[in-house]
């Protein structure tokens, strides 16, 4: 099964004013993402440079993907970015491929801010997301 390309998108101002509160107008990619599970792409603006690559197995891409950019703690937590510095794409796909698909992700483009687990198996090559 060949995929689609990962596209990148620079969320407008509005969508990040009204990020942390309730907003019925968030851009139509984020809206999409409610009850989805999937994989994310976190990049920086300008130099392109991946950061980070997440994935959510079950049904909570949206929710997983904006933790990123608000505070957060605990046993889960993972990095938190600046919203007007960063590109994000996304990929909604079944619960079961989403993990596999953020291995090979995270295996080609080696995210700044992924762990990455030594003798984690290699996962399937797959086409290129960009």
């Amino acid at each position: 099964m060949k995929r689609r390309r990962l596209t990148f998108q620079a969320a407008p101002v509005s969508f990040w004013q009204e990020l942390l509160g309730s907003a019925a107008d968030w851009p139509r990619f984020v809206q999409e993402l409610r009850g989805a599970s999937g994989v994310y792409v976190i990049r920086e603006r300008g130099s392109g440079r991946v950061l980070y690559v997440g994935e959510s197995h079950t049904g909570r891409l949206k929710k997983t993907l904006l933790r990123h950019f608000q505070a957060w703690s605990g046993k889960t937590a993972g990095p938190t970015y600046a919203r007007n510095a960063v590109e994000i794409a996304v990929e909604p796909l079944p619960a079961a491929s989403a993990v596999n698909r953020q291995n090979y992700l995270i295996d080609t483009l080696r995210p700044r801010d992924n762990r990455i687990i030594p003798g984690r198996p290699k996962p399937a090559p797959d086409d290129n997301p960009f």
